[in-house]
């Protein structure tokens, strides 16, 4: 296999936005705001905030409540903690909704910690505390000035700013005393804080150092108590005369650490960090389960554990790459008057660099603790992941959406369903423990969409405490993967997800068997054709019911069909002149039924008689032109088309063969100020979007069909038939001249 490599440049220029129209000005959106504007476009389903949390009441709280902007979730409120630098906020539960530390409780909410990966600053804290402030409390700042705010402490944690004390112990205490007092906080931190020379340190800026000094590696998720001096190590960096101390934080567990991230710096055996993990522009799923006697009653201790990313984003299925930490929680060091309650919400801060902060929640504690499951039967037997079920089995799937405790009833509960692929479903109920039943009409009924949405007629209680919605329905003639299927219960109170399992439809037991012998080589210049048989079991199909699907060395044929003229169950398959290339090649044949049933796969090797022409090549003709790209910023995602006159050419020789164009790009990096551009290239095709990067993707294939041939690769790029070469730019991309380098690989696959 040949390969050959060109290689070109890659030139942007982008400038701000342009008014347009009677519009006399127009502000461009900051990087900021456009993170927060697609944030807010993409809120998962949460319930509304006004009604159970107070914003927090200190002069310099910025936190928000702000309305989702997503049109497919309902009732939804996110807090908005910090949006620029130099920012704190809070947002505190109700008095009336305080944390209930002497019984079970679990919690979750989604969180969003920005897209600026190793630039953001600096996090967000889960927080339970009984500070003598309440609603009032943040960290103590040494002063009112904004400016003085040190993101470091997320608004919790203590501030680290006497750098000139020269005991150890009362640099414990002097940060200790300006946390949030009788506090346990869940830190998410974005930013690290790594100054530890007698140069570098400053006020503020140590707290992601181990005790031996090291920094840490990346951003993390870990726990302690912030008005405890034992969650503050001293260190002390000196030369002769001059001298420094600074704290750095102690945590009471190994904490939640992405796969890449290590220990500490300068460890052959962990690799670099991983920015990628918290301010990646996702929403991250967190669970808090709190078991208020686990670890040790008799000691007054309460055992948390939290899980991060237990639900995907796009899709809201469970335990995708879920992480999960179990800690102990002193109820001494949170509630030390012994009242049992705590309130809770979530602190912030930033620094000199911005980040968005914002919590959607979907569960509170000790006001509905519910859930939903989905069961499906086939024949009578429960469908597990990955089970194989027959081909026209009957089927019924259940949804049971429960109320297992709460202070208040689960009202207005909008059911979201997405019902499993494959399944032909007639008929649904809904029943309640009470007895009733919900009467479905119009549009509801129609389940031939794939998708039934209703609002449950009664609310959910103590004296109600679940609802099953019942499908039934038959496994249609179709062969292969259904994937799991999302469904919501969306109420005022809670709201919860479910998924189906993911299953197999077993197809009917057909084959192919071929008549015609294969094991000579094939004259290519002629055309070829296959007889052979078609086993059809117990089936009984006529010839016109049945097709042939093929695929030959890897490419798709046309779809050839069976005649009724011919013997029954026997097919003739026709391979067109110079289909065959020299040397071997890969025939793959499935029969398909006409409502949906496909055989067991026919695999042959076939020989192509050698070339009688006896030459050829492939090759580029010719260095690749510039490509450049041009646009306005309006702080909106966009796609910019290539400039024309861009051309790549590539000859082949041969009467017949077949290669494959790869491209791989170097990141896009203005040339001034080495600043990666907030985007990525796209090479686009009838097949799909392919995004480049600096791996070589195929992004085209040729094959010759008994002629040479002249390429070139650009021919068919236009933005109107959306093919060619599309620059992907995020909102938040800055205003510069990008420059890159792509390179062009091509591979003699005949």
């Amino acid at each position: 296999m040949l390969r050959y490599l060109v290689y070109g440049l890659i030139s942007l220029g982008l400038g701000g936005l342009l008014g347009m129209g009677s519009v006399a000005s127009a502000a461009q959106l900051t990087p900021e705001q456009s993170d927060l504007q697609d944030a807010l476009q993409t809120t998962p389903q949460g319930i509304p905030v006004s009604t159970y949390f107070d914003m927090g009441t200190s002069s310099l709280s910025q936190a928000r409540v702000v309305p989702s902007r997503n049109s497919a979730v309902t009732n939804t409120e996110a807090v908005r903690l910090t949006n620029g630098t130099y920012q704190v906020g809070a947002v505190w539960s109700k008095p009336e909704r305080k944390f209930d530390l002497n019984q079970d409780q679990t919690l979750s909410m989604w969180v969003y910690l920005g897209n600026q990966f190793d630039k953001a600053a600096d996090g967000m804290a889960f927080v339970l505390q009984n500070d003598k402030r309440g609603k009032d409390a943040l960290t103590k700042f040494p002063s009112s000035d904004p400016h003085k705010i040190q993101g470091e402490t997320l608004g919790v944690w203590g501030v680290d700013n006497n750098n000139q004390e020269t005991d150890g112990g009362r640099m414990q205490q002097y940060v200790a005393d300006s946390a949030i007092q009788n506090s346990w906080a869940l830190e998410f931190d974005t930013h690290l804080n790594t100054d530890n020379t007698l140069r570098t340190v400053h006020e503020a800026n140590s707290f992601d150092l181990d005790k031996k000094n090291h920094p840490l590696l990346g951003p993390h998720i870990a726990s302690n108590y912030p008005g405890d001096p034992k969650s503050y190590f001293p260190h002390i960096v000196y030369s002769w005369i001059p001298f420094k101390r600074y704290a750095s934080t102690v945590y009471q567990d190994k904490g939640i650490l992405p796969e890449k991230r290590g220990a500490v710096k300068g460890n052959a055996n962990h690799p670099e960090g991983d920015f990628s993990f918290l301010s990646n522009g996702q929403w991250h799923h967190v669970t808090l389960t709190y078991e208020a006697q686990k670890a040790n009653a008799s000691t007054g201790t309460g055992q948390m554990t939290y899980s991060f990313d237990d639900r995907d984003p796009h899709s809201g299925i469970a335990g995708r790459s879920v992480m999960s930490t179990t800690v102990p929680i002193d109820k001494h060091k949170i509630d030390p008057d012994g009242s049992g309650k705590a309130l809770w919400g979530f602190t912030g801060a930033t620094g000199a660099w911005d980040e968005n902060n914002l919590v959607v929640f979907d569960q509170i504690p000790s006001l509905v603790k519910g859930n939903s499951t989905a069961t499906l039967l086939a024949d009578g037997k429960e469908v597990n992941n990955g089970d194989v079920i027959d081909h026209g089995s009957p089927v019924q799937l259940d949804y049971r959406v429960q109320y297992q405790s709460g202070s208040v009833d689960w009202q207005k509960i909008a059911a979201q369903i997405t019902l499993p692929q494959k399944i032909t479903f007639k008929t649904v109920t809904i029943t309640n423990a009470n007895g009733q039943t919900d009467a479905v009409l119009g549009k509801d009924a129609d389940l031939s969409t794939g998708k039934f949405t209703h609002q449950l007629a009664n609310p959910l209680s103590k004296e109600n405490p679940w609802v099953t919605i019942s499908f039934t329905g038959k496994v249609q003639t179709q062969s292969g993967s259904v994937a799991a299927a999302v469904s919501e219960f969306n109420g005022t109170e809670a709201a919860t997800e479910t998924t189906t399992p993911q299953f197999n439809i077993d197809p009917p037991q057909m084959s192919l068997q071929m008549l015609t012998a294969t094991g000579e080589p094939f004259d290519n210049q002629e055309s070829v054709t296959l007889t052979g048989l078609v086993d059809l079991g117990n089936l009984q199909y006529r010839n016109s019911q049945l097709h042939i699907e093929s695929w030959l060395n890897g490419k798709r044929q046309d779809e050839q069909s069976l005649r009724d003229s011919d013997e029954a169950r026997e097919f003739h398959y026709n391979l067109a002149a110079n289909s065959l290339r020299p040397g071997n090649n890969s025939l793959e044949m499935v029969v398909v039924t006409a409502d949906g049933l496909m055989s067991n796969p026919l695999y042959l090797n076939l020989t192509g008689m050698a070339d009688s022409t006896g030459g050829g090549e492939v090759s580029f003709s010719g260095q690749s032109m510039p490509l450049i790209f041009n646009g306005q910023l309006t702080g909106r995602p966009q796609e910019l088309f290539s400039q024309a006159g861009f051309a790549l050419h590539v000859t082949d020789s041969r009467l017949t063969g077949s290669w494959q164009l790869q491209a791989q790009v170097a990141p896009l990096t203005d040339f001034t100020t080495h600043r990666l551009l907030a985007g990525n290239l796209i090479y686009k095709s009838a097949t799909g979007p392919i995004t480049l990067t600096n791996v070589a993707r195929p992004v085209m294939d040729h094959e010759n069909q008994g002629s040479g041939s002249d390429v070139n690769v650009a021919d068919s790029w236009s933005a109107a038939a959306n093919q060619g070469l599309f620059l992907h730019l995020s909102g938040g991309a800055v205003a510069g001249n990008y420059q890159s380098k792509i390179t062009w690989t091509l591979l003699d696959t005949a």
